[in-house]
């Protein structure tokens, strides 16, 4: 897996996984908002698709992780439903089906996530 691209998102839990849940659909199986995966424990695979065109646009499979949930000074435990501030990180195949659209003609699904779904 060494010559797979990783890209790191960083930024609230819910932004994060409303943005990430426009490439996905429960209806292909676990997103990355699976309960066994969100939590950190697990490493999850999801296929991605063009922003809202399931299951029309595949762009190709990913493996992703989050960061572990950490528990700091004053804050209430991992089930709580608050603003967290989380890290992810997916990998996708370099070579992976290049993009094909009106702002990301021929950026590869890497170059996508990297550039469009960064969130401070």
């Amino acid at each position: 897996m060494s010559y797979y691209c990783c890209v790191e998102l960083q930024g609230p839990e819910e932004q994060l996984l409303a943005t990430l849940s426009k490439l996905t659909s429960k209806e292909a199986g676990p997103t990355f908002a699976a309960a066994v995966c969100v939590s950190g424990r697990r490493q999850g695979s999801v296929v991605v698709y063009r922003a809202g065109r399931y299951p029309l646009q595949p762009l190709g499979p990913v493996t992703f992780l989050w960061r572990p949930r950490t528990q700091g000074p004053g804050q209430e435990d991992e089930g709580s439903q608050g603003s967290t501030h989380r890290q992810l990180w997916i990998w996708a195949h370099p070579a992976m089906k290049p993009v094909r659209g009106t702002n990301v003609q021929n950026q590869s699904v890497v170059e996508v996530l990297s550039n469009h779904l960064t969130i401070h």
